[in-house]
């Protein structure tokens, strides 16, 4: 099989990714490395319009601002 082009590389490196990460760290683990991959698979797989590149970031800008919070609140408990 042949693998050429940035779409294969990137859901090839995404998926091997996630299987590392759910083998040395778990769901959690592979949860997280899946939505940090988000934007290096829309800039991959989006149109010229450029929509799901921008949800994909401000997704991921959410969740860690999310994660932040909480582990702020758990430090400050």
């Amino acid at each position: 099989m042949r693998v050429t082009g940035a779409r294969p590389i990137t859901l090839l490196c995404v998926v091997s990714a996630l299987s590392v990460g759910y083998g040395l760290g778990g769901m959690g683990v592979a949860v997280a490395v899946g939505i940090l991959s988000l934007p290096a698979l829309a800039w991959a797989y989006d149109n010229a319009s450029g929509t799901f590149l921008v949800l994909a970031t401000v997704l991921v800008l959410t969740v860690g601002i999310m994660v932040l919070l909480i582990a702020l609140m758990a430090l400050t408990r």
